[in-house]
């Protein structure tokens, strides 16, 4: 645990846009609550007072001084229980602009092709030039 570093993909030539966008799997969060739920004015008050209380600023403040990534922006906060790496997460990530999850806009091929694409990247079988070639020809290929 130690050596673990975090780092960045290597940028590729040629890119669109800024290379600082936030595409992670914590870009977003849901609740979700059955469709019903809105014909009863009394059960859409207490699913929405459910709602306040998993997304409000204590509960973030307590997964931000555990070292989870919180759904709001947490500026003060006790981070004196934190690992260096978790210090090192937290910093790394305000740099970033947060930007649409990847699997909620894209087809489902491409998010495939990404997926298992990395896995092949993280042992060698593939280099990311390669990796974004095949990304780029099927998000063409699917029409996004």
């Amino acid at each position: 645990l130690a050596a673990t570093k975090i780092i960045d993909f290597p940028k590729v030539e040629g890119q669109i846009g800024p290379d600082n966008l936030n595409t992670g799997g914590t870009s977003g969060w849901a609740i979700g609550a059955n469709a019903a739920v809105a014909d009863s004015p009394e059960k859409e008050a207490l699913a929405i007072e459910i709602m306040k209380r998993f997304v409000n600023m204590d509960n973030a403040v307590r997964l931000a001084e555990t070292g989870r990534t919180p759904s709001m922006t947490v500026t003060n906060f006790d981070s004196s229980g934190l690992s260096r790496l978790n210090i090192e997460y937290k910093n790394y990530l305000e740099q970033f602009l947060p930007a649409p999850t990847y699997d909620l806009v894209w087809d489902p091929a491409v998010i495939e092709t990404l997926n298992s694409g990395i896995q092949m990247l993280l042992i060698g079988n593939i280099s990311s030039e390669e990796l974004a070639a095949e990304v780029q020809k099927e998000y063409e290929r699917a029409g996004n």
